[in-house]
């Protein structure tokens, strides 16, 4: 969550009990982080995942591939390559 803002990265996979309580206070105390996080949720409340999740297996169901999509969440999966029945039918 540090990358987006929303979060401190402690820097530990071990963060002693200090460690942990300044985190949160400087969370508490920086509305910063709360900006941050209500503007992830509101990202993710845009984002139909049942939906996406369907169209994703779909393809792969097709494809029998990998499927790529673009880094836009609520677009639709983008194809990197021909469907598999194309490919062998050379």
């Amino acid at each position: 969550m540090a990358w987006s803002g929303a979060g401190i990265n402690l820097k530990t996979k071990t963060p002693t009990i200090e460690h942990i309580r300044a985190a949160v206070r400087e969370m508490q105390s920086n509305d910063q982080y709360r900006a941050n996080a209500e503007r992830i949720e509101a990202e993710y409340a845009c984002y139909n995942a049942p939906q996406v999740a369907a169209t994703l297996l779909e393809q792969l169901a097709v494809t029998r591939q990998p499927v790529l999509r673009d880094t836009q969440l609520t677009s639709k999966p983008v194809l990197q390559r021909k469907p598999f029945q194309e490919r062998s039918a050379r």
